[in-house]
């Protein structure tokens, strides 16, 4: 099964803008992305109603599950429609802040606007009005996200050879 360990701590925003936490330790998971804009690397959407200017970041996560169940999602993913398509596996929410910190203080792999990483813990924030972002009015949104993707660390743990053998 696709199967992988962090530890998470979110401070998220339900739909009605009201806070909550999202804690979890050694939460078993597939796949997280946290995102600032609909699209990733290879045309993945995890978060198909990502805005850039709402001072949000947009979630998802995966359950752990066999590759069986995975390979009718994958399409759905990449087409923004996972969510809907298995609820039971795939999570949603908002986020604006929080941490990932590694269960055994080996190195969590990710990905940060396409530059890979390796740290034991990953913090941030959203800081509004942080940055500027200029587009062109005739071109969508989803184009100009494309273009300058900002943030999306997707948290996979790809690599077998850093997951212990008792695991």
């Amino acid at each position: 099964p696709l199967r992988y360990k962090v530890n998470v701590e979110l401070d998220c925003v339900d739909e009605n803008g009201n806070p909550y936490k999202f804690h979890r330790e050694n939460m078993e998971y597939a796949l997280f992305a946290i995102c600032n804009a609909s699209y990733y690397g290879g045309g993945f959407c995890p978060a198909p109603g990502s805005k850039l200017d709402d001072g949000l970041l947009d979630f998802t996560y995966v359950d752990p599950l066999s590759l069986a169940k995975a390979v009718p999602i994958v399409p759905r993913y990449s087409a923004g429609t996972a969510a809907e398509y298995a609820p039971d596996v795939v999570h949603t929410g908002y986020t604006v802040g929080g941490r990932f910190w590694s269960v055994d203080d080996r190195p969590l792999l990710g990905n940060c606007d396409g530059e890979n990483f390796d740290y034991t813990e990953v913090r941030f924030k959203v800081e509004k009005h942080a940055m500027r972002i200029c587009r062109i009015k005739e071109q969508p949104l989803r184009y100009a996200a494309a273009v300058f993707v900002g943030l999306c660390i997707f948290f996979c743990l790809l690599s077998a050879a850093r997951q212990s053998p008792s695991q």
